[in-house]
């Protein structure tokens, strides 16, 4: 496709997203908005990872860190809680399905490699960050209220490769420029 610069509407982008996915795109860089605090920041996304493999290797490196005794009390059972999802996503997954604790299961088709579309129509791209750069900083967060097993695991996962994963809308109020292998998409 080659072409320097494409203004679309992201109902209509759908096809162009297939097509550099499809010819083999691997990574996309864009500018993000944030939903939650409205923070905007460059990404860079690699789109060319199999999940499976992702909740594999995440898996391996839970099961290192329990066997080195990393964990104790509190902060065992939430390893052992995380190792659980983590298993019955890869279980899942391997029968082509969806994890039944996943909140939104059922909700997203996939079009191809790192692009799904919503119930709603939306679309929603899927990747491992493999750089943030802020660009403007958004409004503070509210203190979290977790319960304090759900802090941990978060902070367990965040120390896992499973952490890399993440879901962006392409929506004209949150991302504005996408660049797929030099093609560049302006969305409006």
């Amino acid at each position: 496709m080659n072409t320097p610069t494409e203004n679309v509407n992201p109902n209509n982008s759908i096809a162009i997203l297939k097509n550099l996915l499809n010819a083999g795109a691997g990574f996309a860089s864009f500018t993000y908005k944030s939903k939650g605090d409205g923070s905007i920041a460059r990404y860079t996304l690699n789109l060319g990872f199999k999940y499976i493999s992702l909740l594999e290797k995440s898996i391996q490196e839970l099961q290192a860190k329990i066997d080195l005794n990393e964990f104790l009390g509190e902060s065992l059972l939430a390893a052992n809680e995380v190792m659980n999802s983590l298993q019955k996503s890869l279980l899942a997954h391997n029968n082509g399905t969806q994890n039944e604790d996943y909140t939104r299961k059922g909700l997203m088709t996939p079009l191809g490699n790192g692009v799904s579309i919503n119930h709603d129509d939306s679309i929603q791209i899927f990747g491992l960050v493999q750089s943030k750069k802020i660009i403007s900083e958004g409004t503070p967060k509210k203190e979290v209220k977790s319960k304090p097993i759900t802090i941990l695991k978060n902070q367990i996962k965040k120390d896992l490769p499973i952490s890399k994963f993440r879901e962006f809308a392409l929506d004209k109020d949150a991302m504005q420029v996408m660049r797929i292998n030099g093609d560049t998409i302006e969305i409006q």
